[in-house]
């Protein structure tokens, strides 16, 4: 696109979608005349990584955001008739199941402090490694939404439901993922899990 553009002596505008893909997944061959950035720390990840100018830069949000600041001071709807702690997975190949098993291990051992607080296990929909389900896990449920999207591959989960999913849980626990930022929106305490797993990379 950059090189139709400058063939053409057109300008080009490309909009960054997510946090880190200037600061961990792009290597610009070909710069676009200006970026359409979230904010300060990614208008200085475009100026101290990839050399654009402080002309080039329009720090514009995150549309994909909007729709939780409108609801994160609503009752929303719950899908589960259970306390829930919510697991979000990473798309990273990190070992999920191994963390859950301890999780589920400890909520077991200490029925007195989690009562009947159940895990709900949303993994990333676009995962670098198969999710492999525990069939012993006692505590800890798949997201029925994810599985239900699972199912068709290649497509991302409606954003609607994240809203409840967030707005509901006591708390949230996963690795250093976007859903960080969605978490704290709902005002959620977030517990990151970035231990060495003896597996991953």
């Amino acid at each position: 696109i950059i090189s139709i553009c400058k063939n053409l002596n057109k300008k080009s505008y490309f909009i960054i979608d997510n946090w880190d893909n200037l600061s961990t997944k792009m290597i610009f061959l070909k710069k676009p005349d200006f970026l359409g950035v979230w904010g300060e720390q990614t208008a200085y990840h475009a100026k101290k990584i990839h050399k654009f100018k402080q002309h080039q830069i329009f720090k514009i949000g995150s549309s994909r955001f909007d729709l939780y600041f409108k609801d994160r001071n609503k009752n929303l709807k719950n899908y589960f008739n259970f306390k829930y702690i919510l697991f979000l997975g990473s798309s990273g190949s990190w070992d999920e199941e191994g963390c859950l098993d301890i999780l589920d291990r400890t909520i077991s051992r200490n029925p007195k402090i989690f009562k009947n607080v159940k895990i709900v296990y949303r993994f990333h929909p676009f995962r670098q490694r198969k999710t492999i389900v525990n069939q012993n896990w006692k505590n800890v449920i798949i997201d029925p939404k994810i599985k239900e999207n699972f199912k068709k591959k290649g497509t991302w989960p409606e954003l609607n439901y994240y809203s409840s999913l967030l707005s509901n849980c006591e708390f949230c626990v996963g690795g250093l993922t976007s859903m960080l930022i969605e978490s704290t929106i709902f005002y959620k305490k977030y517990l990151a899990i970035s231990y060495d797993d003896g597996i991953s990379l």
